[in-house]
This record gives C-alpha cells, sequence and structure tokens, in this order.
C-alpha cells in the first residue's frame, strides 16, 4: 500500500583510498543492525548538498565535500517511504567518529558489496560502482 508521506534522505559515499565507506546501524535505531551509507533526513528548505554535509558532520564527526550527485532512489518501507539521495563525497577533515553506528567497513567499488545493505542503499550502491568503474577506465587510459 503506497504511504502518502515521503520522507526525503541522502546519504554519503565516502572515498577515502579507493574505497567506500558503510556502517551499521546502531542497537536501539530503526532499522538497527542494517548497513548503510551514512546520512539522514532532509530538514525543510535544506538544500541536499547542506543536508549530506551536516548529517556527515552529526553522525561521524567529518566535514565532507559532495563531488557527485547520485539518481534519487523510492524506496517503500511497511510503514514509510522514502526517496534517497546519494552523495559522492571526500574527506575533508575531521576524525572518524561513530555516533549514530556501531562498525564501519570499507568496501571496494570494483566488487558486489560486502556488507548487507538495506535495498535503497543497494541501489544506490549499484549506480555508484557504474559511475566509479567508468570513472576509474576513463583515469587510466
Amino acid at each position: 500500500m503506497p504511504h502518502t508521506k515521503i520522507l526525503r534522505v541522502v546519504c554519503a559515499l565516502i572515498i577515502h583510498n579507493n574505497k567506500v565507506l558503510v556502517a551499521r546501524r546502531a542497537a536501539g535505531q530503526n532499522h538497527a543492525g542494517q548497513w548503510e551509507f551514512p546520512g539522514g533526513k532532509i530538514k525543510d528548505l535544506e538544500k541536499p548538498e547542506a543536508a549530506i554535509v551536516r548529517e556527515i558532520r552529526e553522525e561521524l564527526a567529518l566535514v565532507v565535500q559532495p563531488i557527485k550527485r547520485l539518481s534519487p532512489v523510492t524506496h517503500d518501507y511497511e510503514t514509510f517511504c522514502i526517496e534517497l539521495t546519494g552523495f559522492i563525497c571526500s574527506i575533508k577533515s575531521g576524525t572518524l567518529n561513530l555516533i549514530d553506528h556501531d562498525e564501519i567497513q570499507w568496501m571496494n567499488p570494483a566488487k558486489e558489496a560486502q556488507a548487507p545493505l538495506l535495498p535503497p542503499d543497494r541501489m544506490i550502491w549499484e549506480e555508484f560502482r557504474v559511475y566509479y568503474n567508468n570513472h576509474s577506465a576513463s583515469k587510466s587510459s
């Protein structure tokens, strides 16, 4: 059954040393124990680019620079629907500190997802891999 309210959320595919950060949601949160790209809800009147910078600062104590916006994906959970927009980001400053997550993993974009990602994050990962592999191939030729 479709939901009338769609939550607009953003996530960051943070690249460092040719790997991408994924984080596991801590106990007590929706989808606890599940893996995702960090991010969160876009506030009213907030631009998605500003939301991703704010969310990563709040969740991981990092300052990131959005590099590329990926296509939004929509996913219908049992009680709500989200529109998730991913941003490929680099780290500008800060020291990684897990605030909303209890574990991280660095995934290789040349391979299938090495963590069991939530469904919308899996869709974002697939678009990212196509972009990353095409971008990497053009840089090495």
